[in-house]
């Protein structure tokens, strides 16, 4: 992914360091939900069509 830029320029200067490390990217504080048992951090990826509509999960384009 770093080596795209219109990809790696969607997030924070923080994460592109640890991509370009080969890291996973954390995710921000407002992305976390705090469970009864675990803090679940994540990000949310929208498809510009719909998986259930018949887009691609793994299409970069999608």
């Amino acid at each position: 992914m770093s080596q795209y830029p219109e990809l790696i320029a969607q997030f924070s200067t923080g994460n592109q360091t640890r991509i370009k490390q080969g890291l996973i990217a954390k995710a921000p504080l407002e992305g976390w939900h705090y469970g009864s048992k675990e803090i679940v951090k994540e990000f949310h990826i929208y498809h510009s069509v719909a998986i259930e509509c018949g887009g691609e999960i793994y299409d970069i384009d999608n």
